[in-house]
C-alpha cells in the first residue's frame, strides 16, 4: 500500500486526530513517510493547519503548497471552471511531488465546512479513487445512538462504493466510554450488514 486515505462523514469526527495517530504509527516502522491533504480550510496561499502541523511534526521536506494545494474556496472555483476533471489534475499534480521519495502516503480528506460542504462526499471518494487509495473513515459517535451512526456510515461508504473505491474500514471516535464495549458490540453487528468493519 503507498496510499492510504482518511475520510470523515461529518465536521469534527476526529480525522486529523485518526491520520496523525496513524502517521505515528507507520512511522515507528518506515523512513519514509509523507502526508497531503487536498483540499483545506486556510483562505488565501497560506497552507491548511493540520498540514502545517503534519510537516512540522514528522519533519516531512516537502513543499507545503504541494501538501495543501487547494483550500475549500479555490476548490469550488476549479470546479465551477472545469469540473471536477481539473480539480483532480491539481491533487494529482500536488501528490506526485508529495509521494515522490516516500514509502507511505497518508492523505487526509476534507472537513466538511465551507462552499464544498454538499459536495465532499463525492469529492473525497473521486480523490481517493484517483490515488488509488485504500480508504479508512472516520466518523463521530458523540450523543448519536449506535443506529444513527451506522444509517450514516453507510450512507457515506455508498459513494466510495460507486466510485469503485477500496473501503478498508471504519473508525468511530467520541464514543461514551462508560458503555465503550456495549456500543462497539452493537456498532459492529450493525456495520456488518452494511460490508462494513
Amino acid at each position: 500500500m503507498k496510499t492510504l486515505y482518511i475520510t470523515a462523514t461529518e465536521p469534527g469526527s476526529g480525522k486529523s486526530t485518526i491520520a496523525i495517530g496513524l502517521m505515528k504509527l507507520i512511522s515507528e516502522r518506515l523512513d519514509k513517510i509523507s502526508y497531503m491533504k487536498p483540499i483545506g480550510y486556510a483562505e488565501g496561499s497560506e497552507p491548511d493547519d493540520d498540514a502545517e502541523l503534519v510537516r512540522r511534526a514528522f519533519k516531512i521536506d516537502v513543499d507545503p503548497h504541494h501538501m495543501n494545494p487547494l483550500n475549500s474556496h479555490h476548490a469550488y472555483q476549479l470546479m465551477a471552471d472545469g469540473g471536477i476533471d481539473k480539480l483532480l489534475r491539481t491533487v494529482l499534480e500536488s501528490y506526485n511531488h508529495v509521494a515522490v521519495e516516500a514509502d507511505v502516503v497518508v492523505v487526509e480528506g476534507t472537513d466538511y465546512t465551507g462552499s464544498l460542504a454538499a459536495l465532499e462526499l463525492d469529492i473525497n471518494a473521486d480523490i481517493a479513487n484517483t490515488l488509488d487509495a485504500p480508504v479508512i473513515m472516520v466518523s463521530s459517535g458523540s450523543e448519536r445512538s449506535v443506529e444513527n451512526i451506522v444509517e450514516q456510515i453507510a450512507v457515506a461508504k455508498e459513494s466510495f462504493d460507486e466510485k469503485g473505491c477500496d473501503f478498508i474500514g471504519v473508525i468511530v471516535t467520541r464514543v461514551d466510554p462508560e458503555n465503550h464495549e456495549k456500543i462497539r458490540l452493537e456498532l459492529d453487528e450493525g456495520l456488518k450488514k452494511h460490508n462494513v468493519d
